[in-house]
């Protein structure tokens, strides 16, 4: 009942039509969400986004790609693997700060009555999860030792800091 809600149904949608076409083998689709804004710095803490500052530095983050492509694989079966960049690592980080730089047509409602992101991917494997360069609710990118606490070490997940080679990676996913 709201807008990552109406997104979802819209990207499940374009995959139930990607696999009636006969030119798309529905088994072996691969998802990749992706955010484009830059992230902070961790030297940002005030609100400076709203003062004006420094303009030219400070972002909102963009994680509803990342998130997407997450609850994608999750809810349909034909996903073989999913590549999550630059999503938030956790909705508790949103909590860390009196300010968040997260839009809130990424926030799913309630969902920490059930879980966060790491519970998100945990749930997707065993299907191959790349989850890098996520940031916290500051919109600052998570080191790779807090990312290491917070998600499960399982084979079938990577989870990396920093953003590297995504269209590789799936396509070591894909092969046989």
């Amino acid at each position: 009942q709201n807008l990552a809600g109406a997104r979802l149904k819209d990207l499940r949608t374009v995959l139930a039509y990607l696999r009636t076409r006969p030119d798309v083998d529905g088994n072996a689709i691969s998802i990749w969400g992706d955010s484009f804004a830059p992230s902070n710095s961790a030297e940002l803490y005030l609100d400076e986004i709203e003062q004006e500052v420094s303009p030219e530095i400070q972002y909102r983050s963009e994680p509803l790609g990342a998130l997407m492509a997450l609850l994608a694989a999750l809810y349909e079966d034909g996903v073989r693997a999913v590549a999550a960049r630059g999503g938030i690592a956790s909705y508790l980080t949103m909590l860390e700060s009196a300010f968040t730089y997260t839009p809130m047509d990424a926030v799913l409602l309630g969902v920490l009555k059930v879980g966060d992101i790491a519970d998100i991917v945990a749930a997707t494997a065993p299907k191959p999860v790349l989850f890098e360069a996520a940031v916290d609710g500051r919109n600052v990118i998570v080191d790779a030792g807090t990312l290491g606490r917070m998600f499960p070490a399982e084979r079938r997940i990577t989870v990396r800091p920093e953003r590297g080679d995504v269209a590789a990676w799936l396509i070591a996913q894909t092969k046989p």
